[in-house]
């Protein structure tokens, strides 16, 4: 009895934890489709970054990230760090960092080039800890370069011209944000959601131990009546 009671306590526990991990797309800029071509902007932590608008439809909370680089002379490094940070709006300017995490991820070769022969990365990361997006409101993406190793040669990838997102420069001698003429950066953003297992499997199990304390009480009864 009481191995079978352990089983169910196991049964139950497992029930209770399990989920499936659900990961949407809730903000999208893909990587131009105008290559090759001399793009990107020079995004470190050491000199200057840049900034993108971006405004979601409903509440979410953002746990991972995508999107595109390049280093000069085609350098694709081993795990770089990248600071992550989102801005809140300043009368149409990035105004204060409501958002600061530092990820490491190593960049995949797309196989892709620019005019200058400088490979197009890909980088996909988890954040540290998730950022909470207000529906309607506007809000500032920048991602930079955060090794020294490397910093000082990468570029943050553009996403096709014709979007309208505003783009924006941080002006270190002037302490000042630059509105950019390249008007959009590639990056993507993911809301990862939990979602329960379905209320019959939780039933198909329960059902399942049932059935069993009912087969071990009667074969109980059946061994008394021998004796």
């Amino acid at each position: 009895m009481k191995r079978l009671s352990f089983s169910l306590f196991c049964l139950l526990l497992l029930l209770a934890t399990a989920v499936q991990v659900n990961a949407d797309i809730i903000f999208w800029q893909p990587l131009t489709s105008d290559l090759p071509h001399k793009g990107g902007r020079l995004s470190n932590i050491s000199s200057t970054y840049v900034a993108d608008e971006f405004t979601l439809a409903s509440d979410a909370l953002v746990t991972q990230i995508d999107w595109y680089g390049n280093y000069e002379g085609s350098l694709v490094p081993g795990p770089t760090d990248f600071r992550v940070q989102i801005f809140s709006d300043n009368s149409g300017l990035p105004g204060r960092s409501v958002f600061q995490d530092t990820v490491t991820v190593t960049g995949v070769d797309t196989g892709l080039v620019n005019e200058l022969r400088h490979s197009v990365i890909s980088y996909s990361a988890t954040l540290n800890n998730p950022f909470t997006a207000t529906a309607s409101t506007v809000y500032y993406f920048s991602i930079a370069d955060a090794d020294t190793a490397t910093s000082s040669a990468w570029r943050w990838e553009n996403s096709d011209y014709q979007l309208t997102s505003e783009t924006f420069a941080w002006n270190p001698s002037t302490a000042a944000w630059n509105l950019q003429t390249r008007n959009a950066f590639a990056f993507t953003l993911h809301e990862t959601q939990p979602v329960p297992e379905p209320a019959s499997l939780a039933l198909f199990g329960l059902g399942a131990v049932g059935v069993g304390l009912l087969a071990r009480r009667r074969n109980q009864k059946a061994r008394a009546s021998q004796d």
